[in-house]
């Protein structure tokens, strides 16, 4: 014989504290970095902006340092191309102004996202130019300054994303409904 349960249902925003810990702590367990490919397409095309090419990563969005980037790059920035050019100083100093313009003083840029059209194009650029115009020009220091500059933002994101204030918006902007406890129905 069928039966008919009730159940109450609420928002997020109608929640007890208690559950709405509940709910945030089933949605860090359950869900990835939404900026996760966007991340790597501009760390991607950051290296071949270099010519090179992101070779093997390992990435915890959680943490920084528990991430890593390996990129193959075909030359050493001092050798020549074969035609007697020299990818040297020049080459290098050409490649960063590429990656678009920039605040002269925190070497910032202004949003131009030359690499995906993506933000993450200026983290990664930013962490590239500030190691550039401190004095590095070994291309592997600079390539590895973006990626730290781009993981540091991704961090950041990643936990926003994981808070209280973008599940809020999330569940709401989704219509999400949970039981008394906090989970979801």
């Amino acid at each position: 014989m069928a039966r008919t349960i009730r159940t109450k249902v609420y928002k997020f925003s109608e929640l007890s504290t208690k559950a709405k810990s509940k709910a945030l702590e089933n949605w860090a367990y359950e869900t990835e970095y939404f900026g996760a490919d966007e991340c790597l397409d501009s760390l991607k095309k950051f290296a071949d902006h270099f010519e090179c090419e992101l070779k093997d990563y390992e990435i915890d969005w959680n943490s920084k340092h528990g991430s890593s980037a390996e990129f193959k790059t075909p030359y050493s920035y001092d050798e020549t191309d074969g035609e007697g050019e020299f990818f040297g100083e020049n080459w290098l100093k050409n490649k960063i102004e590429e990656m678009g313009d920039y605040d002269k003083d925190t070497f910032k840029g202004f949003g131009d996202c030359v690499f995906t059209g993506v933000c993450y194009d200026e983290d990664v650029a930013d962490g590239a130019r500030k190691a550039y115009f401190e004095g590095t020009r070994d291309l592997n220091d600079i390539l590895q300054a973006g990626f730290e500059s781009l993981m540091d933002s991704a961090e950041k994101d990643y936990e926003f994303q994981q808070g209280e204030e973008f599940f809020a918006d999330h569940c709401e902007a989704n219509e999400y409904e949970f039981t008394q406890d906090g989970r979801r129905f």
